[in-house]
């Protein structure tokens, strides 16, 4: 395009310039055969030319107000361990999500023992964490389904667990009045309540038990045998703190999540034993040694002299035993011969008798 504006301007200034040395007539004819070629070149110059494209108007913008988008402050799951890194080839390393994690590694006692009806024990669950957020006490073993053998509905874990770490939660166990097997199911749930695994456990109440059975015989209740030391406290949860606040207020030794119930009516403090006299001198204490022997044999020869007086009582209640039994026997003796003398008389008269009947 530009090489075509030069070549027109050129030719303009020949017309012009040649019109200023020639007379009108010729004049007119240059000019009308300067048109010409003009009108000529700018023909074949446009048809050496490359096509250009026509350029489209812009379509008029809209007016379109932002609307300001507001991210999430909290995460779904809070970074709250260092992403694992995830070795695909010995050149390739890959950074995985953060996701939560888990798997069962046992119990204690093992499942499908036995038990005889209506007997407590601790299961021990022991779990670990296989994902990369930490576990903590929002993390929960709830129950699921099945039997409700444990008295707990839920149990919050008692300490942070990160990825390959494990934790044992201890569940209160009482086994049913009936023969059978019987089996409950948890669901370890986060803060959110999504679940992270499942587990469930086999009991067999039977004729024989082969667990160690936990002696509550001294506990009203299996809540207040877990609520009463600090430890079981942490494992029962909210139940220790509703037994504690709310339903025994005054309870002493009550724990509710591992702290002593502040409620709680305190324990008097024993009296104050009075301290002993060290300054005492040697003849005070020699005085009063000799008072304690002296009290010792008082005390000793008391003794003797009742012995003795409770072995006279007793011989002479044995020799009154003795003469009044002789004296008894001797009377009976008598007794008796008088008795048969009797009859030998009385037998003696009736033969006389009959002799002195004349026979007829």
């Amino acid at each position: 395009m530009k090489n075509f504006i030069r070549i027109a301007s050129g030719i303009l200034v020949l017309i012009v310039l040649s019109g200023c040395i020639n007379t009108p007539e010729n004049v007119a004819q240059r000019e009308t055969d300067a048109v010409a070629t003009v009108f000529s070149v700018l023909t074949e110059t446009a048809a050496a030319l490359p096509p250009t494209e026509t350029p489209i108007p812009a379509s008029p913008t809209a007016d379109v107000t932002a609307t300001p988008i507001i991210l999430p402050t909290i995460l779904r799951y809070p970074e709250t361990a260092p992403a694992i890194p995830v070795v695909v080839n010995p050149t390739t390393t890959v950074v995985s999500k953060i996701y939560n994690a888990g798997t069962f590694v046992s119990f204690n006692p093992v499942t499908n023992s036995s038990i005889k009806p209506e007997k407590s024990f601790n299961l021990e669950i022991r779990l670990r964490n296989t994902g990369t957020t930490i576990w903590n006490n929002t993390f929960k073993l709830v129950n699921s389904g099945g039997t409700a053998l444990s008295t707990n509905s839920s149990v919050a874990l008692s300490a942070n667990v990160a990825y390959g770490g494990e934790i044992t939660v201890t569940l209160p166990i009482v086994s049913p009045k009936n023969h059978g097997t019987y089996t409950q199911s948890w669901n370890l749930v986060d803060s959110y309540n999504a679940v992270v695994m499942s587990l469930s456990y086999n009991l067999i109440v039977g004729n024989f038990t082969d667990v160690p059975v936990v002696q509550t015989t001294k506990y009203s209740s299996q809540l207040d045998y877990m609520c009463s030391d600090a430890n079981r406290s942490i494992q029962q949860g909210q139940g220790c703190e509703d037994y504690c606040i709310r339903y025994n207020p005054q309870k002493l030794n009550c724990y509710y999540r591992g702290t002593l119930n502040p409620t709680a009516t305190p324990t008097k403090p024993a009296p104050a034993q009075p301290t002993p006299d060290y300054t005492q001198t040697a003849e005070t204490n020699a005085l009063k040694t000799e008072e304690a022997n002296d009290a010792t044999q008082d005390a000793f020869e008391a003794a003797q002299t009742a012995a003795a007086e409770a072995s006279m009582q007793q011989t002479q209640a044995a020799q009154n035993a003795t003469s009044q039994a002789a004296a008894a026997q001797t009377q009976a003796a008598q007794d008796a011969t008088s008795q048969a003398a009797a009859e030998q008389t009385l037998i003696a008269a009736q033969q006389t008798e009959e002799a002195a009947v004349p026979a007829e």
